[in-house]
């Protein structure tokens, strides 16, 4: 029999912002890509954050000691009573975060508290970022939770709820070696986006996520525009 998490823990997963503490920890996390069979699926999860961001990427180089990047994400969380979105009470959170990418597939990453001029100093800055709704879906029995991440179609606002049918997500895990859980229901044609010989059609479906994933600077036909706060 699984063991169940206690409301009070999943509420806590709901509520609880995300560490700003400036230390450091690993991560060891998966990253999958798999299609939306059932849309109302993701009214199951936990809570939803829409997620703004905006990175600068660090290669390894001959005048550095590693590879990495930093990065802004604004995430407003919205919880979920009863099947529906609750708008009510919605947090706000700005966090700067510094991943340092590791030979073994980690990373190591300190999260800093950020601002709203924090991250549109970033989105001048950036050559690339992106916008998306997360949908947690804590797992029975463990501490982990599948972050499910969902696009929003093109020319739609980011408050939109008209995703394209492809989602991305992440599973933050306490080892290599730890199997991998069921999906929610929902979800199917489920693979790892790093796979070593994709189908054509899973080699399509990487490439047009792989365009969610970086859009364009915004400001790139500008000169320092006059976007940030005073």
């Amino acid at each position: 029999m699984r063991k169940l998490r206690s409301a009070a823990f999943t509420g806590k997963l709901a509520t609880e912002a995300e560490s700003v503490d400036g230390k450091l920890s690993k991560e060891i996390e998966h990253m999958f890509y798999a299609k939306v069979s059932a849309p109302e699926t993701l009214l199951n999860a936990l809570c939803v954050e829409i997620q703004e961001q905006w990175g600068l990427w660090s290669p390894k180089t001959d005048k550095n000691a590693g590879s990495g990047s930093n990065r802004v994400r604004k995430t407003i969380t919205k919880q979920i009573v009863a099947g529906k979105i609750d708008n009510t009470d919605d947090k706000v959170q700005y966090v700067m975060t510094t991943k340092l990418k590791m030979p073994d597939g980690s990373s190591l990453e300190v999260p800093l508290e950020s601002s709203e001029a924090g991250l549109q100093a970033f989105r001048l800055l950036a050559e690339s970022g992106m916008i998306k709704h997360r949908y947690r879906f804590p797992i029975d029995g463990t501490d982990m939770t599948w972050e499910v991440d969902m696009f929003i179609e093109p020319g739609e606002s980011i408050h939109s709820g008209k995703y394209v049918g492809w989602a991305k997500i992440d599973l933050e895990v306490p080892s290599f070696d730890t199997p991998i859980p069921e999906l929610p229901r929902g979800f199917t044609d489920m693979f790892n986006s790093k796979i070593e010989s994709p189908t054509p059609e899973q080699a399509e479906i990487i490439r047009k996520m792989q365009g969610y994933l970086s859009l364009p600077n915004p400001h790139v036909t500008e000169v320092y525009p006059d976007v940030l706060p005073t």
